[in-house]
């Protein structure tokens, strides 16, 4: 089975994960959240676009 990696360092993802016994790694991306979510509330981007950009972000950032 494939090994799920989480590209945060939440504890709270990490505790959802375990709890559903899901197996996975941490790689936590370093992006700049903050200016991310300012720059994307600043064009009025709604919450679901800030969490999916963030989300994807961090994604190309650990596949690199």
């Amino acid at each position: 089975m494939t090994e799920l990696v989480l590209a945060s360092a939440s504890p709270t993802r990490q505790a959802m994960l375990r709890a559903a016994g899901v197996p996975f790694g941490t790689d936590p991306a370093a992006i700049d959240e903050d200016e991310t979510k300012t720059a994307l509330r600043a064009e009025r981007a709604p919450p679901r676009a800030i969490a999916e950009t963030l989300a994807e972000l961090k994604a190309l950032r650990v596949t690199r």
